[in-house]
């Protein structure tokens, strides 16, 4: 018999932040990276197969979705290696992805592809949402509906077969074929700011065995800017020529404000304390060279925002005639004509 739910009790309501950290926590303390079990997570792709009617492939383990990525590309690339599958089962998951491919496949497959991002749009179409990192969100969401809410429905042993299979496996994603699968393991290691964004200003912030990735209030920054600037190696011409606003804003970020205007020769001309339409206080900053810059024949000036929704600081270039902090805030917006228009209702 069914039954309608217009509210929940306080009771209900208090179990939704324990169901929440139950299947999300596995994946941030590095549970679901000791977990996994290769025979458990063959099981799981051996079910998701049947279950869409289809012949259950040899499955090839992987230490990274990067690596995945690569191994696929190269077995569409070469498909007679398919015929040497038990080899390449157990050398892969030994290897990282560039010495995999040079050993393996005897060929430069990363110079037949632009960019790791070519990658991921080649292989799209083959990811399941039914046994991937994701998949978490549907296992806390349907065990809240199951187990605290009565739910009562033709699926749920379907699902409850699913989740434990899932929860065994410990599988962060999978590349689906008619010819192989190829599973990835999780990170064991994640970093996050206080609003759960990805975020480390030291060094990675996602590192599987085999790969990393470096992001800044959830922005992904790619490697080389990051570790430019990590490492000390950012010049005051590079940053000056950088056109990209994340980039510098991640420059910013890890250098911090005292080590960037040093490098560049800079010096606080004004800052404000500027209050929006809504009640939201920007604090405002516009720095300048001290001196001019040569090629350029002029100093050079910036204002820094702090984004509202992620807290990145952000170092917008601005003319160096400015001498007021929200001047040259608005000139930076084609819709506000000046500082008195500089004013928010609300902000992304």
């Amino acid at each position: 018999m069914s039954k309608k739910i217009d509210k929940l009790t306080p009771e209900q309501e208090k179990m939704i932040p324990v169901y929440i950290k139950r299947y999300s926590d596995p994946v941030f303390d590095g549970t679901y990276y000791k977990n996994f079990d290769a025979a458990k997570a063959e099981k799981m792709i051996e079910w998701v197969y049947k279950f869409c009617d289809y012949k259950v492939p040899p499955v090839i383990v992987v230490d990274n979705p990067v690596q995945a990525q690569l191994v696929f590309n190269a077995l569409k690339n070469d498909p007679k290696m398919l015929k040497n599958i038990d080899k390449l089962k157990s050398s892969v998951g030994k290897m990282t992805p560039d010495k995999y491919l040079e050993k393996e496949i005897g060929k430069n497959v990363m110079g037949n592809l632009k960019s790791i991002e070519s990658k991921y749009k080649e292989v799209n179409d083959q990811y399941l949402f039914a046994c991937d990192v994701y998949s978490n969100v549907i296992i806390g969401f349907y065990s809240y509906l199951i187990e605290v809410l009565e739910l009562d429905a033709e699926i749920v042993p379907l699902f409850k077969e699913w989740k434990a299979l899932y929860m065994d496996s410990c599988i962060y994603n999978g590349i689906f074929a008619d010819e192989v699968c190829i599973i990835s393991k999780y990170p064991h290691t994640i970093k996050r700011n206080e609003e759960n964004q990805l975020h480390c200003l030291t060094g990675p912030a996602v590192e599987f065995d085999g790969w990393e990735g470096y992001y800044i209030n959830g922005r992904h920054i790619p490697t080389n800017i990051y570790l430019k600037a990590l490492n000390g190696d950012l010049t005051r011409n590079e940053f000056v020529e950088e056109e990209n606003e994340e980039y510098r804003a991640a420059y910013f970020e890890i250098l911090g404000s005292e080590k960037l205007m040093e490098m560049l020769g800079a010096e606080i001309v004004d800052e404000t304390d500027h209050t929006h339409d809504n009640g939201e206080v920007e604090h405002l900053v516009l720095y300048m060279t001290k001196d001019v810059v040569p090629g350029i024949d002029e100093k050079l000036a910036w204002v820094k925002f702090i984004c509202p929704s992620t807290s990145t600081n952000y170092m917008i270039s601005v003319e160096p005639k400015w001498t007021s902090a929200l001047e040259a805030a608005a000139s930076t917006s084609p819709l506000i004509m000046d500082a008195d228009d500089y004013k928010f209702d609300y902000r992304a």
